[in-house]
Parts: structure tokens; sequence; C-alpha cells
């Protein structure tokens, strides 16, 4: 059905097996779809202007370097509000940055 296009299909009563899986599945690739549509961004570009704009001097390198560790893990999830709300970089990395135990040499480049 994913390959024909096809999200959603009705349920009959011959069909009582897995039909709460088919519709879950149904509905994740709707949303999926949706959220494909809605949200189009380049993190490289966004990355790039950030660097620029608080004038950050940062090799290849350490672009690379911030990159992995910080963007790449970078997960989106929904807050209470039901609002979208970024994670950044690995858990105990992100625990040390807001109980200002960060790496000082890491960040005193920036």
């Amino acid at each position: 059905m994913i390959d024909a296009g096809i999200t959603y299909c009705y349920m009959d009563d011959f069909c009582t097996g897995n039909s709460d899986e088919i519709r879950i599945q149904a509905v994740l690739n709707e949303v999926r779809k949706s959220l494909d549509e809605a949200v189009h961004f380049n993190i490289q570009e966004l990355f790039q202007e950030a660097i620029r704009r608080t004038r950050a001097e940062l090799s290849t390198g350490e672009q690379a370097q911030f990159y992995d560790r910080y963007l790449r893990p970078m997960r989106l999830n929904v807050d209470k509000e039901e609002m979208w709300k970024s994670s950044w970089g690995h858990s105990e990395e992100i625990n040390k940055m807001e109980n200002g135990t960060a790496n000082k040499r890491w960040l005193s480049r920036l």
C-alpha cells in the first residue's frame, strides 16, 4: 500500500485481526507526509548562518565536530502545549551546558 501511495484504507468487518496496527500505521504515515510538506529547512544552511551572525571563527574541522556533536543528534519533540521544541546534542553535553560545567576551552573558541 505504501509503495502505491495509499496511506489509508477502509476497514470492513471481515478484517479484525490486526486492524489497530493498520490504523496506527495509516495515521503515522499521514502525519509523516504532512510534516514532510510543512517542515523544510537545511540544517547546514542554518548552521552557516549562525556562524556568520555570531562571528565565530571555526575551522572546517571544528565545524564538522560541532555539527556531529550538537546538530546531527538534534531531535524535535512536542512540549506540553503541543508545540515543537528541539533537543540538542548528547544529553550529557546538554546537562553540562545547562549546569555551567561544559568544556570551557571548546566554548571559548566560539
